[in-house]
């Protein structure tokens, strides 16, 4: 390594490693000048996110840097102010163009002419090798002597063995407390061929337009009016309910999962980095990101809290409790093995667990699928209140499918709904749950099959996977009544509120086979039950009502 600065001082240490991912394919890719040119630029980087915290820059190889510190605490800071100052360009300069990883240890290091040595400079090191871009991962003794800190979180992660160490090393990701723009990474094209793509792009967007054109000539139809803001993937649409309009969208780096809502507050969960995000309504932007242990694919809000279904790398599930401002993830209880955690390759993961969550205004609510149960949690000391048996557990079929099983669960109307289905229609139920009672106190008849469900809007709505048709319960009545058919497409989420019945959609099968249905949301009006099918989104989204807007997590 060329060395920048010597160190001479004896004691603790806190070390940071910074590696760029992607170097070597960059200089075979741009040239040893372009390489010399990023190196440049990383090192200059570097060197001030590391000044600015009381650290030195002590050894430089090109695309890697070693740093050191007095303060865990600084180290910490530094590594986030590194990440921002990589992703968000200033002064008009471009930003960096590929990934960072970084790595932290602090422990005694013998001093020597130009550096260090120690453990704690090799477990920095190994951190380093396994963080990917843009992600910090530090050791437990950073984290203990960093403490508590308004800038980042401290995610646990699964400890690893590393090679040189005897004993599996425990370590946890750092989390900004604020939300970092995305990666700037995007893969090189070569000229040539980028010319083609935007011949062969503007020729396919010639074609649409055209095709798009004849069929409303055709069929008589008109534009459609203005949809307001264009969404982007990886992003949390804003749509206003009374004007039909996305005001604005929240992007986001990487794909998202559910959401959830109240008057206060709005979270996100983001399965693929383990996080999930406290959006304010009032001001429509990110208040928090909350590292998690685990995967976080449901979602339910009560309050300040939120109460979120993760899933470990053993798919192994759990309830979590995060209160808003504090970054305090408590892990509540174990719900068991969840079977159904599916690739997050190439798209959305709405429902990827055997297990539900909602809330009302007394309790938390988690269902069981497997079990078929649900259990009645105390918000405020987060106990088991009471678990009430829904049916007999949940089967397979010959492939190992879920054959039957509580698919759903919805809070409103004075009761807990939860969508209950058996394997034949003449069996296939919606559940009533009275809450002053711990009890199903109705098993109300669904023709088809119950895969999602809402109350609200002075009634329960559920969605008809058979006939692909979302029906109207009167909870008066408790009988299904008026149905509005949704044309050849698959529904990943319902809500209600706002004056309207959110339907958020996806092709199906069928739909995919055919080009009809699509990826958007739409409305039923609780009047006139009529389906709007208006908005199309770039991604399968997940959805929820509250604060006076309907909010899309966009995948």
């Amino acid at each position: 390594m060329q060395e920048t600065r010597t160190a001479a001082s004896v004691g603790v240490h806190a070390f940071l490693i910074a590696d760029v991912r992607g170097y070597t394919s960059f200089t075979h890719t741009h040239g040893d000048q372009a390489a010399s040119d990023l190196a440049r630029q990383f090192a200059a980087l570097v060197t001030a996110a590391v000044r600015d915290h009381g650290g030195e820059l002590l050894e430089l190889r090109g695309d890697e840097a070693l740093c050191v510190f007095t303060s865990a605490r600084e180290a910490v800071r530094a590594s986030i102010e590194l990440q921002r100052r990589l992703r968000g360009p200033e002064n008009g300069a471009a930003s960096f163009p590929l990934g960072v990883g970084v790595g932290l240890d602090a422990g005694e290091a013998i001093p020597t002419e130009g550096g260090y040595r120690g453990r704690a400079l090799n477990v920095a090191a190994r951190l380093c090798a396994r963080a990917r871009p843009g992600e910090i991962l530090a050791s437990e003794t950073i984290a203990t002597l960093a403490g508590r800190d308004e800038h980042a979180l401290f995610a646990p992660r699964r400890p690893v063995r590393v090679k040189g160490l005897d004993e599996p090393v425990r370590f946890v990701e750092v989390v900004p407390r604020v939300t970092l723009p995305p990666l700037p990474f995007v893969p090189p094209v070569r000229a040539s061929s980028q010319r083609r793509r935007y011949r062969l792009a503007a020729a396919l967007i010639a074609a649409v337009v055209v095709v798009a054109s004849l069929a409303l000539l055709i069929l008589g139809g008109t534009p459609p009016r203005n949809r307001g803001v264009d969404v982007r993937a990886h992003s949390v649409a804003v749509l206003d309910p009374r004007t039909r309009r996305v005001v604005t969208d929240i992007r986001f780096s990487g794909s998202l999962g559910a959401i959830a809502a109240d008057e206060g507050a709005v979270w996100v969960a983001n399965p693929v980095e383990n996080t999930i995000v406290r959006i304010d309504p009032t001001t429509r932007r990110p208040a928090e990101t909350i590292g998690l242990p685990m995967a976080p694919y449901g979602l339910g809000v009560s309050d300040d809290t939120a109460w979120v279904i993760g899933v470990t790398a053993n798919q192994r599930a759990h309830l979590l409790r995060v209160r808003a401002g504090t970054g305090l993830v408590e892990d509540l209880l174990t719900l068991g093995r969840s079977l159904q955690v599916v690739s997050q390759q190439g798209g959305a993961v709405l429902s990827p667990t055997s297990f539900h969550v909602t809330a009302d205004e007394n309790a938390i609510w988690v269902v069981d699928e497997r079990m078929s149960v649900v259990r009645r949690i105390d918000p405020k000391s987060g106990d088991v209140l009471a678990t009430i048996e829904l049916g007999k557990p949940q089967t397979t079929d010959v492939l190992g499918l879920f054959s039957s099983g509580a698919l759903d669960v919805a809070a409103g109307a004075d009761a807990v709904w939860i969508a209950y289905y058996v394997g034949a229609s003449a069996t296939n139920r919606v559940l009533r749950l009275d809450p002053s009672e711990n009890r199903i106190t109705a098993r109300i008849p669904f023709p088809g099959k119950p895969t999602n469900i809402a109350a609200g809007e002075g009634a329960v709505w559920v969605f008809d996977a058979d006939a692909n048709a979302v029906w109207r319960i009167d909870p008066s009545v408790e009988f299904a009544t008026e149905r509005v058919r949704i044309p050849a497409t698959a529904v990943t989420g319902l809500a209600a509120g706002e004056g309207s019945v959110w339907v958020a959609t996806a092709p199906n099968r069928q739909a995919a086979q055919s080009s009809t249905g699509r990826t958007g949301i739409g409305w039923i009006d609780p009047q006139a039950e009529s389906f709007v099918d208006s908005l199309p989104l770039p991604g399968r989204p997940a959805i929820a009502v509250g604060a006076g807007y309907v909010w899309l997590s966009v995948h």
